[in-house]
């Protein structure tokens, strides 16, 4: 596709995105038109075996981090403007690692992320909120008047703590593993045009991708 290609592809670690020297730091902006954050909803198969994206994720890297070998994750595709990184496909997945880098490190791993969920103001101003205080177990547990994203960011954190549950030597593990060995290859469009049409052609093959989402998108942005 002519909105992005390999050349402008590059392998990073999750730290050169999240943790950005301050002269270049830039602000990475989850966009309205993305959908709410769904890792955490149990997908049923053979393939996730009753597992959520979350929990698939927490097994996958578990071995190598505990063997100290690089982890590959599914690449992302953002536009980079002057001082904002718009992430066009990968919210679940850079959503999920500030939620886990939160539960394993506490504030300190996270306050000098800056992550603008620009979807709905409660989701903004719940993962703000995780920047004033270190994990505590009444944030693992979903009620069921709470709005859609932070019921699912909760229902995560929640199945963060039962995966880690008598895994301290891996849960110690993993922050550091997060910001230096978890890969992905990291690809750029540039402009804005491109961005939704990249993110509707990326997503609008999959079945949960209703025509009305598409709609919205385009909506929205302009």
């Amino acid at each position: 596709n002519d909105d992005f290609n390999m050349n402008n592809a590059t392998f990073k670690t999750i730290g050169e995105i999240l943790y950005q020297p301050y002269s270049e730091k830039k602000k990475i902006v989850i966009p309205n038109y993305q959908r709410g954050y769904k890792w955490s909803v149990k997908i049923a198969g053979k393939e996730s075996y009753g597992m959520s994206a979350v929990e698939k994720l927490l097994s996958d890297i578990a071995a190598p981090c505990m063997n100290g070998e690089d982890y590959f994750l599914q690449g992302i595709t953002v536009q980079e403007d002057d001082n904002t990184i718009v992430v066009i496909d990968g919210q679940q997945r850079l959503t999920t690692i500030y939620l886990l880098l939160w539960y394993c490190g506490g504030v300190k791993a996270i306050v000098d992320i800056d992550l603008k969920y620009d979807i709905r103001i409660d989701s903004e101003e719940f993962l703000k909120s995780l920047k004033l205080k270190d994990p505590d177990k009444v944030y693992f547990q979903p009620l069921d008047d709470d709005k859609q994203d932070i019921y699912y960011f909760k229902q995560a954190l929640k199945q963060m703590n039962d995966f880690f549950e008598g895994k301290d030597g891996l849960k110690g593990k993993i922050e550091d593993y997060i910001k230096h060995r978890i890969r992905i290859i990291y690809i750029t469009v540039d402009s804005q045009e491109k961005a939704v049409r990249t993110f509707t052609m990326m997503n609008g093959a999959k079945a949960n991708m209703l025509d009305e989402e598409l709609i919205k998108a385009e909506i929205l942005r302009q």
